[in-house]
């Protein structure tokens, strides 16, 4: 394989032009969980080829790039192949640059990409399922690098920790139920603290089921969305504090309370239609 060139960031990872360029140090602990909650795929493997779609073109203005990737352990996803496209777009040359993979074994945190079918016509590229990396440099680390294996402790612990999907047979009514008697199971055994904060959080998940009853998932959604954000705010904060050596305030959310409500709320909305 050639030596790694630079190239810019694919049109279909734009999200990742806001973030600050880090080192993998920096981003690997303060980004984690945004990147799991967003990767549809994780999986660590191994680059066994790449080609460039117009070779005639190898510049910063390249149409892109397909890899195949070896798959050697899944983590999350449907995704049963022994192998997979990885495809990267290079369209926006203004934003900062994507580094192209090297021989080696690397964490993957992927989506699904339908490509049109035009586009597969041009690139002779066939029926496979393709993919992309979210995030950029979060999307793709180099298992062989220094951060590498701490990246992937990271993400296996973080998983590991993630409670049970639900099954889809259960009614959203039933998931809000077991929501609020979870948070009162959690503020009961000091994951979170302050009774007030308590009474907020219920509010949300009270006014959720009442819009739910009334047909209005949208704004049952709404609710479920502020639970959450309130949960992973006070998280935060009491993160901080912690790293910090400083005592935590009176309302707080431990990382094992944060775990079971922001992510059974995150299961409600998997079931609830989107904001427009």
């Amino acid at each position: 394989m050639k030596k790694a060139y630079y190239f810019p960031i694919t049109i279909f990872v734009v999200l990742a032009v806001a973030l600050p360029w880090r080192s993998h140090a920096q981003t690997a602990l303060i980004s984690l969980d945004q990147v799991i909650d967003d990767a549809e795929v994780i999986l660590v493997g191994r680059v066994l080829e790449s080609r460039f779609l117009r070779p005639d073109r190898f510049d910063v203005r390249s149409e892109g790039v397909v890899f195949r990737i070896e798959v050697q352990r899944r983590l999350i996803g449907s995704m049963t192949n022994d192998t997979i496209n990885i495809i990267k777009i290079d369209s926006l040359h203004r934003a900062r640059p994507f580094f192209l993979f090297e021989p080696g074994q690397y964490l993957l945190m992927l989506r699904p990409f339908e490509l049109h079918p035009d586009f597969r016509r041009k690139y002779e590229l066939g029926p496979d399922q393709f993919f992309y990396p979210i995030y950029d440099e979060l999307g793709v680390i180099n298992l062989e690098d220094k951060d590498g294996p701490e990246y992937l402790r990271a993400t296996e612990d973080h998983l590991r920790g993630l409670p049970p999907i639900p099954s889809l047979d259960t009614p959203v009514s039933l998931l809000i139920d077991s929501l609020a008697i979870k948070k009162h199971e959690v503020f009961a055994s000091n994951l979170i603290g302050d009774e007030n904060f308590v009474k907020e959080l219920d509010k949300h998940l009270d006014n959720a089921q009442k819009h739910l009853a009334r047909g209005d998932s949208l704004n049952c959604a709404w609710q479920v969305e502020d639970f959450q954000k309130k949960v992973l705010r006070e998280y935060e904060k009491t993160s901080e504090q912690t790293k910090k050596n400083q005592p935590r305030d009176k309302r707080f959310v431990t990382k094992e309370g944060y775990m079971l409500l922001y992510y059974n709320a995150k299961y409600i909305l998997d079931r609830l239609p989107k904001k427009k």
